[in-house]
């Protein structure tokens, strides 16, 4: 399965928040790969930038979960 569009990537995101605990981008990244099987060569994928693809996506889907007010930034790369 290729890394997941980060659309697809906000109702895991929004669920694995749901406990009203802070959580890290790192903690997220741990989940999706789990939740979605990704192998180790999918997770090391990276973009032309060198950036890893799964922390962008999983990244990008907690940023507009932030902007539509369903999560709440406690501090760089944390939210609940």
């Amino acid at each position: 399965m290729p890394v997941p569009s980060f659309q697809t990537l906000m109702l895991p995101v929004l669920k694995f928040a749901s406990d009203g605990e802070s959580h890290t981008l790192a903690e997220s990244v741990e989940q999706t790969t789990e939740l979605f099987r990704l192998s180790n060569d999918e997770r090391a994928e990276v973009l032309r930038g060198g950036h890893n693809k799964l922390y962008n996506r999983v990244g990008w889907a907690a940023t507009y979960l932030k902007k539509a007010g369903l999560l709440e930034a406690m501090g760089p790369g944390r939210f609940r």
